[in-house]
């Protein structure tokens, strides 16, 4: 694996499960990188333990907190948790490899050459859900395209053995869009991912995230 300069191993497998997930990239205007964490404040136990895995690349204490805006129902409230990266050339790597056009995609050979067990397991960490009563596992790629979706899924099995696939989405929150596509890990490919146990030790630092996996994975 071809890793980015000044940027060690496991920070890049970690990064790349992330961005697959729910991090945010940006350019600076003098052409460095940065990436954005933020999730629901029920889940701040979660960007605190992000927070101390990347703590070599922010200038951070700790994650800070968004409230809820004036107005709102939950006004005043702790509405997020969130954190930078500083900006670096080293991260530009990650922008080269995800942005086109100020757009996160997907390219070819993405999992296939720089997505290990570690970065799927923060990919489903991040942005997965367990449907326990049936047994399988969505990871939620709403923000990439079908054919983005379908290419997912195909270096997902062929690296990893598993039997993923597209499933399509209602967007009932505006019926006047179209469906959106997420990635369905069928039960039988969840006992598959036993192959993550050594990685999943975040689980039992985090307990917001419980939900996430099957129990037996932990």
């Amino acid at each position: 694996m071809l890793l980015p300069n000044k940027l060690n191993p496991e920070l890049f497998e970690i990064l790349t499960g992330l961005i697959l997930g729910d991090a945010s990239i940006y350019r600076t205007k003098t052409n460095n990188t940065f990436i954005k964490f933020e999730y629901s404040y029920k889940h701040e136990d979660y960007a605190i333990h992000l927070h101390n895995k990347l703590k070599s690349l922010t200038y951070s204490e700790s994650p800070s907190v968004y409230f809820a805006k004036k107005g709102s129902i939950e006004e005043g409230k702790p509405f997020s948790s969130f954190f930078y990266t500083f900006s670096h050339n080293s991260l530009n790597f990650f922008w080269d490899l995800f942005m086109v056009n100020g757009k996160k995609t997907v390219k070819p050979n993405l999992v296939l050459k720089y997505l290990n067990e570690k970065g799927l397991a923060y990919w489903i960490l991040d942005d997965g859900s367990y449907n326990k009563s049936k047994g399988y596992i969505t990871l939620h790629t709403e923000g990439f395209t079908l054919d983005e979706v379908c290419l997912l899924c195909a270096e997902l099995n062929q690296k990893f053995n598993l039997d993923t696939k597209p499933m399509e989405k209602k967007n009932y929150k505006n019926k006047n869009q179209p469906s959106y596509w997420i990635i369905y890990i069928p039960k039988a490919s969840v006992k598959i991912l036993s192959l993550l146990k050594g990685f999943c030790e975040t689980i039992q630092s985090v307990p917001s995230l419980a939900h996430k996996i099957p129990k037996n994975l932990t």
